[in-house]
């Protein structure tokens, strides 16, 4: 996978380039040198959807950082099941997923930019969450989590490789339950999350729940096949606060979907779990397309949230699922989609 920051820093030097050209004109400088760099003028991402095409705009600068002709390029997809390019630079959707363009000029010109594509909206969603409950769950906890699997389902659209549940290495919750999780077989191409109830919180404890993934699909994409929830027996007095009930369910199965950067055992490159640092590019993306402006990487570390608040933040109001959780699902993996984000 390319570095986050050169997609990014590229835009800044196409922007740059266009100020140097506004500067000298438009004419090329017959004193300047030859092709020194070319750029690929987009967004950080392109998105698609299978069978839609979008032309990408090429620029050439010459050693003086000025606008020159182009050069002869070639194009290249690293993942043309997802997304092909033509020889004159027309990406096409192929398939839900992710993928780098690639485009190589004379010398070590080159450029790359990351496309994504995502199933149309008009297009129902065939990803599915199971949810498995201990025997003591009540209807107002079932309720509330019925209704977060529903929307998460909207977020992912599609359905995930099929893996061996039983084989995959297992990781769960520090906290004891009440009723052990049944003995999980099969294959599974959603994901399964076990609700469970435990009064093992400590004493006057304001965590109202715990989730994350027991059991993920091995690297480069740890997508969740099973997760639990562990809810706090003491913590509900008032089971008719729908909307703190329906804040954690949203919250805690996003924490089993591995948000924001839950992974077990051996990491993707783009967690420093040591710094509590998160730069995965289409999480990046997501801020950027929810805050207006690029940052190269975000703080986890308050306990895998984000440094803001809304949903998957530490704090803030139900007000929907942020582009950046959206972008983190599709780092990770999922075949999600940036219009599954955003209000209820």
């Amino acid at each position: 996978m390319r570095c986050l920051d050169v997609s990014y820093r590229a835009r800044f030097q196409i922007a740059l380039a266009g100020l140097l050209c506004a500067c000298a004109g438009s004419a090329t400088d017959p004193a300047a040198g030859g092709v020194a760099a070319i750029r690929i003028a987009s967004l950080p991402v392109v998105t698609l959807e299978p069978g839609t095409e979008q032309g990408l705009e090429l620029q050439a600068l010459d050693t003086s950082g000025r606008v020159t002709s182009l050069p002869a390029v070639s194009w290249s997809s690293d993942t043309p099941g997802h997304a092909s390019v033509s020889e004159d630079g027309v990406v096409r959707g192929v398939a839900p997923g992710h993928a780098w363009i690639h485009v190589r000029g004379p010398g070590d010109a080159e450029d790359s930019v990351a496309v994504w594509v995502q199933k149309p909206e008009s297009a129902p969603s065939t990803f599915h969450i199971t949810l498995i409950y201990s025997d003591d769950v009540p209807d107002f906890w079932r309720e509330r989590l019925e209704e977060a699997a529903t929307r998460w389902e909207q977020v992912i659209r599609d359905t995930l490789p099929a893996v061996n549940i039983a084989t995959l290495q297992h990781h769960c919750s520090v906290v004891a339950t009440e009723q052990q999780l049944p003995e999980q077989t099969g294959l599974e191409n959603g994901t399964r999350i076990f609700i469970a109830i435990s009064d093992q919180f400590p004493p006057g404890t304001y965590v109202s729940a715990l989730g994350g993934p027991c059991r993920q699909r091995p690297l480069p994409a740890p997508t969740t096949a099973l997760g639990q929830i562990t809810l706090n027996r003491d913590y509900f007095d008032h089971p008719e606060d729908l909307t703190r009930l329906r804040y954690v369910a949203h919250h805690e199965m996003g924490h089993t979907l591995g948000i924001a950067g839950i992974v077990q055992g051996f990491q993707p490159p783009y967690i420093d779990v040591e710094r509590g640092l998160y730069r995965g590019h289409l999480a990046l993306e997501g801020y950027r397309r929810q805050f207006g402006n690029p940052v190269f990487e975000l703080d986890i570390s308050n306990g895998a949230h984000w440094p803001f608040a809304g949903l998957m933040g530490v704090t803030g109001p139900l007000d929907g699922i942020t582009q950046a959780s959206a972008g983190m699902l599709m780092d990770f993996g999922y075949p999600a989609a940036w219009y599954g984000a955003g209000a209820y």
